[in-house]
Parts: C-alpha cells; structure tokens; sequence
C-alpha cells in the first residue's frame, strides 16, 4: 500500500469517527450502553459537558494533601530508580 504525502492526516473512507471526534454520537451509542446503570448520566455528559461542583478547601487540609502529594512522588515506586 502507498500512501502520498500527508495523506496521514485525512479520514479514511471506513472510520468509525471523523477526524477530531472523541466519541461516537449517543445515538449510536445507546444500543450498547442502555443498560448500563450510569448511561443516561454519561449520555448527558457527552452532550451537555460535565457540571461538577467546586467548594473552596480550608488552607490547612490544601497543604497536607501537598505533602503528601510531595512525599508520594519520592516514592521508589515513582521514580526510574526504584524496582
């Protein structure tokens, strides 16, 4: 098979998604997923975007979880030297 230059970045004429699409439309979606307990939650975060709320944290409780964040990363199970 040969392939022209830039030909890389172009759909090709079987693909289950167009370029640039992250997710199969929910239509064809539905019949697979319907009869999963969360579907009509994603279904509606694949169509309106996720609404999460957000709380300000206590100063105090953002330093711990940093610490340990810090200290974790040190971790030999974190970093190339470790087994």
């Amino acid at each position: 098979m040969t392939c022209s230059r830039g030909s890389s970045s172009r759909t090709p004429p079987l693909a289950a998604l167009p370029q640039g699409s992250k997710f199969r439309p929910t239509t064809s979606l539905h019949p697979v997923l319907q009869g999963h307990p969360l579907w009509l939650r994603a279904k509606k975060t694949l169509m309106h975007s996720a609404h999460l709320p957000v709380e300000p944290r206590e100063r105090e409780p953002r330093l711990q979880d940093l610490i340990k964040a810090i200290k974790f990363r040190n971790h030999k199970s974190a970093t190339k030297d470790g087994p």
